[in-house]
């Protein structure tokens, strides 16, 4: 229903389809902390007379996502072994 879909569409997207997106965007040179690691690109913010329209066939539905839970058993003695927790996000990624 449109009470759950955020109302500002987001996309993940892969450095092919941004690269064009970013090279186009026009405007005022971005910030330092604001600029990635696409080299011989120029970071800027916008605005620009430039639009974009995105167009998406997903199919909104409620599926179950399992929870994946591992031990990996290490190899100190038991008076100096420590856990380590490990997590992921899979929010962008399930298919």
């Amino acid at each position: 229903t449109n009470e759950t879909l955020p109302a500002i569409p987001v996309l993940p997207i892969s450095f092919a389809d941004a690269t064009p997106l970013l090279t186009y965007m026009g405007g005022a040179a971005a910030p330092t902390d604001f600029i990635g690691g696409i080299d011989g690109l120029s970071y800027t913010v916008g605005p620009s007379a430039n639009l974009v329209r995105v167009v998406t066939h997903n199919t909104f539905v409620t599926t179950p996502i399992p929870n994946v839970i591992a031990t990996i058993p290490g190899s100190l003695p038991a008076d100096e072994d420590q856990p380590v927790l490990l997590g992921n996000h899979r929010d962008a990624w399930v298919f």
